[in-house]
């Protein structure tokens, strides 16, 4: 029995710790189609080494969630726009968009599945 209680205890703490946004998840096509539009900015949320290997053109903003300046750069952000998130594959952009709606933001999208899920090979840079 506690066994039992120990493995529900855990299941709740993980389940808890991805806790999902209230963003409403886009595929490629609709983040192309809004990241067009004026006060849409795309921010991609990883390390500057996968940045570096390869991004999404467009990209407006690249701040490291796991930085140390992560917070300072958000707060830099005009709440009154629109951001689409990404990350590799949802959880960092997840977690970015969390603090961003604890901070007051409402116009928040999330590219679901992150780059992985991006469908466009053509808009992928690497340089």
């Amino acid at each position: 029995m506690i066994r039992l209680m120990n493995v529900l205890v855990i299941a709740l703490g993980l389940m808890a710790c991805q806790a999902q946004s209230s963003a409403e998840k886009l595929d490629t096509e609709s983040v192309k189609t809004m990241a067009q539009e004026e006060d849409v900015f795309v921010v991609d949320v990883r390390t500057p080494g996968e940045v570096a290997s390869a991004y999404i053109a467009g990209t407006d903003y690249f701040f490291d969630v796991n930085s140390a300046d992560f917070n300072e750069n958000i707060a830099s952000l005009d709440k009154e726009k629109t951001y689409i998130v990404y990350c590799r594959s949802g959880v960092r952009s997840t977690n970015a968009l969390n603090y961003m709606e604890k901070e007051g933001f409402t116009k928040l999208y999330e590219l679901k599945g992150g780059i992985l899920s991006w469908s466009d090979p053509t808009s992928i840079s690497t340089e």
